[in-house]
């Protein structure tokens, strides 16, 4: 029941951004709370992109990282203060379009309310349960693949697709979707983000 509600809010959400988005989307990936306790979208664009630039963190040079080795505290500190123009790219909570078209996904986020605790009540550990959104999360991407959904010109011709969270949890789960549903190009940029930022 899950993956066909959740196929049923991607179909509808796809419907809507047909009718107004206006530049061409790069990126469309399911925004779930922490635990799955429920579901939105986020999506990006170029254009959105280049409105943010000059808003991103400081770029610090290899040579200045170089020269930072022996002082870690202060290496630390130009990491976190570092970003780079991938981390924007593909970063959902740094997008202008996080948690759109709420409505559309309140069938599928009721269910999940009325039934989360039947998982636990089943015996199922978290990580039996992580799987089970996870499963249904590819299954809704490769039917929406399949559909040829992303065919339209309002999509770039290879379109990042996913999971991700607010915060940095669920990396690995992250990066097994990726594999899945991304092309290898966009699976390692994203595989390669999150392990920068994992650091």
């Amino acid at each position: 029941m899950i993956t066909e509600l959740l196929l049923d809010a991607c179909k509808k959400c796809v419907s809507h951004l047909k009718q107004e988005m206006k530049d061409k989307i790069y990126a469309f990936v399911l925004y779930p709370s922490s635990g799955f306790r429920d579901f939105g979208l986020a999506i990006s664009t170029k254009e959105s992109l280049k409105k943010s630039d000059g808003n991103e963190g400081l770029v610090f040079d290899e040579d200045l990282f170089k020269s930072l080795q022996n002082h870690p505290d202060l290496l630390a500190m130009a990491q976190n203060y570092s970003t780079s123009k991938d981390y924007f790219e593909l970063t959902a909570s740094e997008w202008d379009n996080v948690s759109i078209y709420p409505e559309l996904f309140e069938s599928l986020n009721d269910y999940i309310y009325k039934h989360y605790d039947r998982f636990y009540e089943e015996g199922l550990e978290p990580q039996q349960i992580s799987d089970v959104f996870k499963n249904a999360i590819i299954s809704v991407f490769k039917s929406i693949e399949k559909a040829g959904l992303f065919n339209d010109n309002i999509f770039e011709r290879d379109v990042l697709k996913g999971v991700q969270f607010s915060d940095l949890s669920n990396p690995e789960l992250i990066k097994s979707v990726s594999a899945q549903v991304n092309s290898s190009a966009w699976h390692k940029k994203l595989s390669n983000n999150i392990e920068k930022m994992a650091k």
